[in-house]
This record gives C-alpha cells, sequence and structure tokens, in this order.
C-alpha cells in the first residue's frame, strides 16, 4: 500500500487548483535506489514546499489548527460568498474549511493491508486482479457552527451598514471583517473531520493510516548534534534489552560509586554540613553520592570521533557538512532500528527530508542521494529488517536534483512549485513533457541539461540558447540590462535547433521563457547574398516551423514570435538590422556593431588574412575607416561564412577583447527585445 497523491485545499498559501502533490507510485521494499524511487519537492521561495510537511506533522501528531492557517485570499472569496448568499445542502449559511485529501494504493498483492483502510476503501474502485483506490478527507472546520453563523450573519449587516454610509472603501471593511472572522475562529476553535470517499464521517485518525518522520537538516546547528542523536539510539537499544552490562561492569561502577561517595564526604560535604549548621539545625545533615549507571555512562559519557587516517578527530572539530550528512543518516538508522524486525507494517510509511542541502558543500550535495542509498542499503542488508516506506525530499539544490536525474535518467517524481497570483501551483514532472520520441536523443538532451534544468527550476526567467557563442556571450549583455540585473535568469544551452522539444516542459513551469534561436534561411550554403527581410523567405528552423505552423516566413512582422498554443514561451530570431536580416547569431552580432573597435579585433585575431582580404582592412583603414566598416556591413554573411569553423576561437577573442578594452558591445536588437519581453514578464 502506498500514497499515491496529497490534495492540499485552502491551507496556507493552497487554494483550490494546481494543489495536488503526487508521490513516488510504489513503496520502497527490499534493495533501494533512491534516484529512481525517492519524490522530489522543488521550486521558488515562499511556494509552500514545507507547508507539505507542516501539514504532514500536524495531521500526525495531533497538533491544534488555528486561523492563521486558513489562506487569506480564500476567506476573502468565502466573504463574497457569503454577501451572494451561498448555503450548503442544508441551506445554511457556509462555514470556512481546510481540506486534506489522501488518495492510497492497494495493489493487487497486498491484501494484508485492506484491513488499514476498510473504512475509506472506495468499493467502486476494486477490480479483479486489479490495484484499489482508498481515500482518506480531512477537514478542518469550526467547532460549533451555529455559533459561527450566528457571528457572521451579524458581520453582513456590518458590512451593508458600513457600505451603505460610504465612508470607507469596499475592500477595507472586507479585510475589517476577515480580521474579525480570524479572531472568531480562534475563539471557536477548529476540530479535525474525516470522512471516506463517499465524504461519510467516519471514527478515524490520521495515525491509524500513516506513520510519519521528519528530518529536519535546517535544525542540525549545533557541533555535537551526532552525539545527541546516537545517544537516542543507545538509549532505544538499551530499553529493547540488546545492551546489557556485565556482572562485572556493575561491580566496577559499585565501586567507582563508592570511591566517589568516600571523596565526596571530606571536604565538600563537611563544609556543606558545617553551614547548614549553623543555619538550620546541628541534626540535619547533607550527604553526597555518586549515581552512575551504565544507562548514565550510555547517556552522558559517550562521545563521537571521526577516525581519520588513524587519527581521531572530535565530532565538533569536523565541518557541518559532514555532520549534516552524517545526521541525517543517524535519523534514518534511528527510524529503521526502531521498526519491528521482519515486520510488514501495514500503515503508509513517509520519511521526508528537509533541505538537506544545508552546510553541505556542493560536491556532497552533488553526491548526496548515492550516499544515502548507500548507506540505507547497507543498514537494510546487515539489519534483520523488512521496511517500506515513501521518501520524499525538499531542495534548493540544483545538484541533488541533477543528480536525481543524471542517476536515474528521468525526471519523474519532481513536484515543481511556483507562485502564480501569490498562490502555490504545483505541476508534476515527468519524462512525457519532453516532446522527443527518440529514447536516445532523449537520455542525450537529459543528460546533458541536467543541471542547467535544475537550476532553472528556481529562476525568475529561463533563455534557452542553441550554441556555444550564445551560451557565453548572452551572459555579458545581460549584465548591461538594467532592468533585469536583480533577476535570477537562467541561460540553458541546448546544443541545436530544437528547442521545441521543451515546449511542454516550459508550458508546464509557468516561468517566463524565451527561446533565442538563428532564423536559419533556406538558402544554398554557398550563396552568400545578404538578405534584407523575410519577405519571400523559409526557415529549415524546426522551432520556428512548430511555432508558426509553416516554414514560410513571409508573414512574419517582427523578429517576436508567440507560440501559437503556449502563452509563457517567446521565440526571438534575427532581423533587419542596419540594413540587413543576419541569418545566425554571429552575422547579427557583426551587424549590430561593425563598426566597433572590439568587434573588428576580434575579427581580426580570429582569421586574419580572410578578414583583411573580404573588408580590404590592410589597404583602407587608416585612410578610410568608414568604407572598412561599410564593408563590414555589407558583406556581414561572407564574414559569418569565414567564422562557421572558427565560431569558439571568436568568442573567446571577443570576450577577451571585451576585458582588455573595457568598452561595451552593442546587443543585436533580436537579443534586447527578447530582455525587453522578459523584463515585462517578471516584474
Amino acid at each position: 500500500m502506498y500514497l499515491e497523491k496529497m490534495k492540499i485545499t485552502h491551507f496556507r498559501k493552497f487554494n483550490e487548483n494546481n494543489n495536488e502533490v503526487v508521490f513516488y507510485n510504489h513503496p520502497i521494499d527490499g534493495e533501494l535506489d533512491i534516484s529512481k524511487v525517492s519524490t522530489l519537492i522543488v521550486g521558488q521561495n515562499n511556494a509552500g514546499k514545507s507547508t507539505v510537511f507542516k501539514a504532514f506533522g500536524m495531521l500526525y501528531s495531533g497538533d491544534s489548527f488555528t486561523s492563521a492557517d486558513f489562506n487569506y485570499d480564500y476567506l476573502l472569496d468565502y466573504f463574497d460568498d457569503v454577501l451572494s448568499g451561498s448555503t450548503d445542502d442544508d441551506g445554511n449559511l457556509i462555514c470556512p474549511k481546510i481540506d486534506f485529501e489522501f488518495t492510497t494504493i492497494i495493489p493487487k498483492d497486498d491484501e494484508d493491508s485492506l484491513s488499514a483502510v476498510t473504512e475509506i476503501l472506495d468499493i467502486g474502485s476494486i477490480v479483479a486482479d486489479g490495484d484499489s483506490e482508498a481515500v482518506l478527507g480531512v477537514t478542518i472546520r469550526v467547532k460549533n457552527e451555529t455559533v459561527f453563523r450566528t457571528f457572521l450573519n451579524k458581520q453582513v449587516d456590518y458590512y451593508n451598514s458600513e457600505l451603505g454610509k460610504g465612508v470607507k472603501k469596499d475592500f477595507v471593511i472586507k479585510r475589517e471583517i476577515i480580521d474579525a472572522i480570524l479572531d472568531k475562529i480562534d475563539e471557536i476553535g477548529l476540530v479535525q473531520i474525516y470522512s471516506n470517499i463517499q465524504k461519510d464521517k467516519i471514527n478515524f485518525k490520521f495515525s491509524d493510516l500513516f506513520n510519519y518522520k521528519l528530518i529536519d537538516a535546517l535544525s542540525v546547528n549545533d557541533e555535537c548534534v551526532l552525539s545527541k542523536q546516537f545517544k537516542s539510539i543507545l538509549k532505544y537499544h538499551y530499553s529493547q534489552g540488546d545492551l546489557v552490562e556485565s556482572e562485572e561492569m556493575n561491580d566496577s561502577i559499585k565501586k567507582i560509586n563508592d570511591e566517589v561517595a568516600e571523596l565526596l564526604s571530606k571536604r565538600p560535604s563537611a563544609f556543606i554540613n558545617d553551614v547548614i549548621a549553623n543555619i538550620i539545625s546541628k541534626s540535619v545533615k547533607m550527604a553526597l553520592y555518586s549515581s552512575m549507571s551504565f544507562e548514565t555512562i550510555l547517556d552522558n559519557c559517550v562521545k563521537y570521533f571521526y577516525d581519520e587516517d588513524n587519527f581521531s578527530v572530535p565530532e565538533d572539530h569536523y565541518g557541518l557538512g559532514y555532520t549534516k550528512l552524517v545526521s541525517i543518516v543517524a535519523n534514518l538508522l534511528d527510524y529503521i532500528e526502531r521498526r519491528p524486525e521482519k515486520s510488514l507494517d501495514r500503515k503508509i510509511s513517509i520519511i521526508a527530508i528537509e533541505e538537506p542541502e544545508t552546510f553541505m558543500h556542493p560536491q556532497l550535495q552533488k553526491c548526496f542521494i548515492n550516499n544515502i542509498n548507500k548507506v540505507l542499503n547497507k543498514i537494510l542488508n546487515t539489519r534483520d529488517k523488512k521496511i517500506k516506506c515513501q521518501l520524499v525530499i525538499s531542495t534548493h539544490s540544483p545538484h541533488i536534483i541533477s543528480d536525481k536525474i543524471e542517476t536515474s535518467n528521468s525526471i519523474n517524481n519532481i513536484n515543481y512549485f511556483g507562485v502564480i497570483d501569490n498562490k502555490t501551483s504545483i505541476v508534476l514532472l515527468n519524462d512525457e513533457l519532453f516532446d522527443s520520441k527518440d529514447n536516445n536523443t532523449f537520455s542525450n538532451i537529459k543528460k546533458h541539461m541536467s543541471f542547467s534544468f535544475a537550476e532553472a527550476l528556481f529562476s525568475d526567467a529561463i533563455i534557452l540558447v542553441e550554441g556555444f557563442a550564445e551560451e557565453k556571450m548572452i551572459p555579458y549583455f545581460l549584465s548591461n540590462f538594467k532592468q533585469l540585473k536583480n533577476k535570477y535568469i537562467s541561460i540553458i544551452n541546448i546544443n541545436g535547433a530544437h528547442a521545441y522539444i521543451y515546449k511542454k516542459l516550459l508550458e508546464a513551469l509557468k516561468i517566463p521563457a524565451v527561446i533565442i534561436t538563428d532564423v536559419d534561411f533556406k538558402i544554398d550554403d554557398a550563396n552568400i547574398s545578404q538578405i534584407e527581410n523575410y519577405d519571400k523567405q523559409h526557415t529549415t528552423n524546426l522551432t520556428i516551423q512548430d511555432a508558426i505552423g509553416t516554414d514560410d516566413l513571409s508573414g512574419l512582422s517582427s523578429c517576436e514570435i508567440k507560440h501559437k498554443s503556449i502563452k509563457n514561451i517567446r521565440i526571438f530570431i534575427q532581423e533587419k538590422e542596419n540594413g540587413y536580416c543576419g541569418t545566425s547569431f554571429e552575422e547579427a552580432l557583426i551587424l549590430a556593431n561593425y563598426n566597433n573597435d572590439v568587434l573588428i579585433n576580434s575579427l581580426k585575431t580570429t582569421s586574419r588574412n580572410n578578414f583583411y582580404r573580404i573588408s580590404q582592412y590592410n589597404n583602407l583603414w587608416k585612410t578610410e575607416p568608414e568604407i572598412v566598416s561599410d564593408n563590414i556591413n555589407k558583406k556581414s554573411k561572407e564574414l559569418y561564412k569565414m567564422l562557421v569553423n572558427k565560431k569558439g576561437n571568436f568568442t573567446i577573442n571577443l570576450l577577451k577583447a571585451i576585458i582588455e578594452a573595457n568598452s561595451p558591445l552593442n546587443t543585436p536588437s533580436y537579443i534586447l527585445k527578447a530582455f525587453e519581453y522578459l523584463s515585462s514578464e517578471v516584474k
């Protein structure tokens, strides 16, 4: 049995749409491969990632919910519904509520688990030789709805009265009422109501179905945290009778206690008793004894060291990154050790690890999943245990995400948390979001872009480029564009004009994205004639063809192409600049900077003889430099052909010249327009 998905409604930043967290669709059982079976929760700051764990923790422990747990925007909409006369099925004014829904799957070969879900089992889902479904609903609502409705009627009267006076604006009155509603909710209190898929109220607790363990990596800020955690493990084993002191050890402890008592009976005890005799009575005495036991030795005297190259290093002398990793392992070990031997727990076990990357060096982050995988398998193989659980990791680390992608060769089981209109919006990422039927291409794409893609999940906007020159030069141009300086923009090199493969993925993320791609006019390679516009031109670029539905560019009126069906993607291609339309990034760069010394020197350094021949630089630069510049502009395509096999050298020479000359290059107009579009989208 496993948890398939969790729906959160009206809790904190969650509202009624895009509010499902989907978990890996089978529990860990036996040999582990965490990269494939773990569920990742990733995304923007303040998007609700920790809220998922908070919900699990509050429901599992039975903690009380408060008015602060309601989504504020929902309460505003709720009061509008009250004003419009919305009622429940019994004709009463509706009351505010928070809803959770947990969908669980019982595989056909797991009949033992059916007894744990009898009350919530969906009878209609039972199929012979198939899996079954059980749905647990939890509603958080006010304890006394009658009292709350009486209060609510008074608020409606107050709203109408204040609105009629015309002194306060509508939204001001409503916010006053919402604040009053929040206070009333806390005054009355909230209660948890459990139900099945038919919405029938049932006598049930969250802990009847779930075990939950949160490993909060953020709490590891104590240099001696390992001693504390391993003490817990030792005390558990001591309570289970796994650690038993021998008679000789007990005799030694008794002897030490006697010797300590004898030592304390002299000066400290004698001095204290002299003081007491003068204050209370000479007949009242105090005695100091040692109460050391085997249990207190385990609790207070066991210290932990790292043994490295025959040197023992105290744990508080080691880096917090390693301490964090070992601390997570210690928590997992403690959880596993407390599971009964050879048991098959009928409950669903959720292990959550929150932001494990804190204090970790990128190298440790990169290897995190692999390291945890090895350790868990080692624990399970050396312990007589059979554990079934689902592992959920929340992270801000591109290294951990890319490690999962590279190891599993998949983006499956990643929940991306974004924010739309100040509300959490969840997207389940999976391999189907790549529009490619070629498995080899698909595999290579995921491998080469794993870190870039992982980094993009935390970005304000994404720029997809198709080559080395764009990847190196666009950050330079971006640094000179003031409106985006304080934004986190990811630049992903997709190594070719096949950005259309990523369109479903970009659409799902809902992050503003631009694809900067070459227009790729359909012309003979030997043709060096300058092109002035898109009229009567065709393209070989599949990304452009996919966006406009044809290879004919005649209908384009701008370098900005709106995708015919995806709103958050724009495609930008070269446009007419200084009289001509470049067919590549390099040619557009030449046209935008044909009279710039930095560009001219870079062209000269990259291919001196060809540059001299095409531009007549050697003959005219000293006497008529404007003719040389004009030649560069009019022969931009021929100059680009000169660079075809030297693009890398040209880019490096250009960057070097920019640094040495401390002189800016002009940004090609189509790239500038791409930046302007992004700045309008990320405000």
